[in-house]
């Protein structure tokens, strides 16, 4: 003998009800834990300069890199070094913030003379180009590396890695980079910039140490972003 068992159609409502239920929930569950998980993109080597410019030509509120070398060129305008400082410039026009901090590549293997650091000036026409384009640039003090290669974007996209902007990081060299939206990772980001100590008379005698190559008396204060 054969049993039917039927399910009373009130019964089947609430069960098809509570499956549907079931499953909205687990969507939203899904997308509040994607918002909360970092989305990281690898941008080494080659993938580095599109990835990036592309960024900066995005951004519509802040830029905040602190960068190790910037070796520009100004001559060169088509040289990706000079097309993502480019970039820079135009985000400033389009109301951008853009702040940016330099090493003052300090040759610390060399002995001071007359009480001075020599510094090597990787980096003296990319603060030129910067300053001369109404961008807030400063270098770091003299007494410590800055090694970071680091921007954060809209306070939503952190950039760093082993790529500084030179031709031989952008072309040649093997790097490591990474682009990570994340808002945690911002904060933490921006928290190591405001610690940096920069040397406000190293940007503001540019044109004397273009002629003497010396690191003047120095003026520290913090960076905040």
């Amino acid at each position: 003998m054969t049993f039917k068992f039927k399910i009373p159609k009130q019964i089947y409502s609430i069960l098809i009800f509570l499956l549907f239920l079931f499953l909205c929930n687990s969507v939203k569950a899904q997308n509040i834990a994607s918002l909360h998980e970092p989305n990281v993109v690898d941008i080494s080597g080659r993938k580095y300069f599109p990835a990036v410019k592309d960024v900066l030509d995005s951004a519509k509120e802040s830029i905040f890199m602190v960068m190790f070398v910037v070796r520009l060129d100004e001559r060169n305008t088509n040289s990706q070094v000079y097309k993502l400082c480019a970039s820079l410039v135009d985000a400033k026009k389009r109301g951008v913030r853009v702040k940016i901090i330099l090493d003052q590549n300090i040759d610390f293997s060399r002995r001071k003379k007359e009480d001075a650091w020599q510094i090597e000036d990787k980096n003296q026409n990319a603060l030129k180009y910067f300053k001369e384009n109404g961008i807030e640039v400063f270098y770091d003090t003299k007494n410590i590396y800055t090694h970071s290669k680091a921007i954060v974007v809209d306070e939503k996209i952190v950039i760093s890695g082993s790529t500084n902007w030179t031709g031989s990081a952008l072309n040649k060299n093997n790097e490591a980079s990474t682009l990570i939206r994340s808002s945690e990772l911002v904060k933490s980001f921006l928290k190591n910039f405001s610690d940096i100590a920069i040397d406000n008379d190293a940007g503001r005698d540019i044109n004397e140490r273009s002629e003497e190559r010396r690191v003047g008396k120095e003026c520290r204060s913090r960076w905040s972003p």
